[in-house]
């Protein structure tokens, strides 16, 4: 347990937001070299309980710590279940910023929650994204697209991923979305959480991580676009690929 007194200036104000935070870290696999990140907050607003926001996360990567720490692992894992991440990313700032365990991270895999059910989607990424979407192809019934990622870049809105990631850091946000009318509310339950859910958020972070965990770095810098298919194939190419598709659409419409 990392027990510190945290602070972070807000991005778009003059106000800093301070707090005591209590960060929980382990670790399984190699006792040191590069690391996968896998995070998740366990924290909540004081109205909801959070059962789904975030304790969605929390119990995904309890099992999937379980079964990874009976294999052999190239990379090893380091679980994050960061706190403050509510009030401003307190918890995740604190760990990017002054923890020595960052320096050994190439890879993050998020896990979030912004309603109680749902399929767990892959919404956001890093850029170049060569080796994130790689890792997402192990995902089970994948649902995720590159117009996605791209418009979530483009709004305000914030996860730990955004007090952690760096250039090169490769990174999988993964959120269940479904039943936003119990998100932040007294609703946020156990009764009211979608068992399918959690199983599928566990699916998909148990295959990304394994196989994040199972190699070493590819390093790839190139952007890629993707997509699922009926959330049963999941297609990716060169963006450069993605844009003479578009341009030959267009020509196609043009001219009928």
């Amino acid at each position: 347990v990392r027990d510190t007194f945290a602070c972070r200036p807000q991005p778009r104000g003059p106000l800093v937001d301070c707090a005591r935070v209590r960060n929980i870290v382990f670790s399984v696999g190699p006792e040191s070299g590069p690391a996968v990140l896998a995070a998740a907050h366990y924290d909540s607003v004081p109205a909801a309980p959070g059962a789904s926001d975030d304790g969605i996360g929390l119990s995904v990567w309890l099992d999937v710590a379980r079964l990874l720490r009976g294999e052999t692992l190239t990379r090893r894992v380091i679980f994050l279940f960061s706190d403050g991440e509510e009030p401003a990313l307190l918890g995740a700032s604190e760990f990017a910023n002054n923890d020595p365990l960052m320096a050994s991270v190439e890879s993050l895999v998020n896990l979030e929650a912004r309603g109680s059910r749902g399929p767990a989607v892959f919404f956001e990424s890093n850029q170049p994204n060569a080796d994130a979407v790689a890792a997402y192809g192990a995902a089970p019934r994948p649902i995720a697209n590159s117009v996605m990622a791209d418009v979530y870049a483009l709004l305000s809105n914030s996860s730990d991923v955004t007090a952690m990631t760096r250039p090169g850091l490769d990174i999988v946000n993964v959120a269940i979305l479904d039943g936003l009318e119990d998100y932040h509310t007294p609703q946020d339950t156990i009764a009211s959480q979608d068992l399918r859910s959690v199983q599928h958020m566990g699916d998909v972070a148990l295959a990304v991580t394994r196989r994040l965990a199972m190699a070493r770095d590819a390093d790839a810098a190139q952007p890629m676009v993707y997509t699922d298919i009926a959330s049963r194939v999941f297609v990716v190419a060169p963006s450069w690929a993605g844009q003479a598709a578009l341009v030959l659409c267009a020509l196609v419409a043009a001219f009928v």
